[in-house]
């Protein structure tokens, strides 16, 4: 018997752990372990615990939190234990009146020591990774999901095919628009409210492919699978725990030479938005919402129970392909390629002069067919077309001019005799096996 159900077979501690899981079932997990880490520390149990003087308790608590600090254990760590014996204590109408404290309580010493990757970085750990690894870390790299979302503590939950709404099931799989849209159920949100976000067309590729391969294993897809789904030998619910994800991202991690944790693959999402964010390309609410995070547009979704109007639909899509750019690209690479773009269109600006064409016409004329000012990109395909246009109008042109000069026909060898009759010479014979002849000067 583990030591969870030793502790669990006491009805006043389950008690206690069903009224925490309530809230969160990892939160009670994590609270029954740290409580029964801080008794075998002090050679004690939850029940003996209580019934202690109350100067006792907290004099073993501090005494606690100073041995940990000695082992250099993290901040968070010691704090963690501290709030999981304190919520027993409650449970059983205990409150401690002197203030417990940690050093540098508040300080993630684990991520402290961490950088957020670089774009290419997250290139390599994508191509360490299995499709199942390359579709978790996707998700959460470039659409800020949790660890959670994708499958929950137990695994008896996660993300489903039916979270998609853009996904279209079929013996051929396919996203009918992307950035495809992921709705984060209120079961599956750390907030316990629901959101979405969206995926890019890099990450889209990874789900489609994984799609296929376990269409191609004979599984049957329907809006109820799961999205992450168990290997053949951990089948159960069909569904993934946090746990097997996160080793599984980890690995990728570690296989392409970092010695970060999965959790990092979020914040790269969250920094990558605020740089995008920075240079106007999307805006504070919208990337706020796609993190999970409480803000206006979350308290307009919840208010309108999950429906927002399409034309803010369209703008936070569009708002997250603009903001998608800087999740594949650092922001050196888009400067460099956008000083390009503008040296091309000034090239061109001055190629379209020779057709007489007015490059900033044309600018005017898209900005009123879009309602917006046009990118640079899109007055350049416009451009390169217009000129296409005009260089075929010009060849057109000079070919019949030519031919007025020096008139030429194809003919079968049927009507050649009569065309050498009439003064034409032969230039060559044709693969087709016509004949090209010429008039005579």
């Amino acid at each position: 018997m583990s030591k969870k159900e030793i502790l669990l077979q006491d009805p006043d501690i389950r008690r206690w752990y069903n009224n925490v899981a309530r809230g969160s079932k990892v939160t009670a997990e994590v609270a029954l372990r740290r409580l029964s880490f801080f008794c075998e520390l002090n050679n004690t149990n939850p029940k003996q615990l209580i019934k202690l003087p109350r100067k006792k308790i907290q004099d073993m608590i501090e005494d606690t939190v100073t041995k940990l600090e000695s082992e250099n254990k993290a901040p968070d760590y010691i704090q963690g234990i501290v709030k999981g014996v304190k919520s027993w204590l409650r449970h059983n109408e205990i409150e401690l009146k002197r203030k417990i404290k940690v050093k540098d309580s508040g300080t993630a010493v684990t991520l402290a020591k961490e950088r957020v990757p670089k774009p290419s970085e997250i290139d390599q750990i994508l191509a360490a990774g299995d499709l199942r690894a390359k579709v978790s870390i996707a998700l959460i790299c470039y659409g800020g999901l949790r660890l959670q979302s994708l499958g929950n503590y137990s695994g008896t939950d996660g993300l489903r095919l039916g979270d998609f709404p853009d996904l279209e099931l079929n013996s051929n799989p396919h996203f009918t628009e992307i950035p495809a849209r992921v709705i984060v159920r209120r079961e599956l949100s750390k907030a316990r409210h629901q959101y979405f976000t969206y995926l890019n067309e890099k990450g889209c590729s990874f789900v489609i492919d994984y799609l296929k391969e376990r269409i191609g294993r004979g599984e049957k897809l329907t809006k109820e699978s799961p999205l992450i789904k168990a290997t053949e030998r951990k089948q159960g619910s069909g569904f993934v725990t946090t746990a097997n994800i996160g080793d599984e991202i980890r690995r990728a991690i570690r296989r392409a030479g970092f010695n970060w944790r999965p959790y990092v693959l979020r914040a790269y999402f969250d920094t990558q938005m605020l740089i995008a964010e920075n240079n106007g390309a999307i805006s504070k609410d919208f990337r706020v919402f796609f993190m999970g995070h409480v803000g206006d547009i979350e308290r307009r979704y919840t208010i309108g129970k999950g429906i927002l109007p399409e034309d803010l639909l369209r703008e936070m899509r569009n708002g997250y392909q603009r903001a998608s750019e800087f999740l594949i690209q650092s922001k050196a690479e888009i400067t460099a390629k956008e000083v390009a773009k503008e040296t091309e269109l000034n090239v061109v600006s001055k190629l379209g002069r020779l057709f007489g064409i007015d490059v900033k016409q044309i600018e005017k004329n898209l900005a009123e067919e879009l309602g917006r000012s046009p990118n640079v990109d899109e007055i350049l395909n416009e451009v390169y077309e217009t000129i296409e246009t005009y260089k075929l109008v010009r060849e057109a042109k000079e070919a019949a001019e030519a031919n007025k000069n020096d008139p030429k026909k194809i003919v079968s060898e049927d009507e050649l005799e009569q065309y050498l009759d009439d003064g034409w010479d032969v230039q060559t014979v044709l693969p087709s096996g016509k004949i090209l002849i010429r008039r005579q000067a």
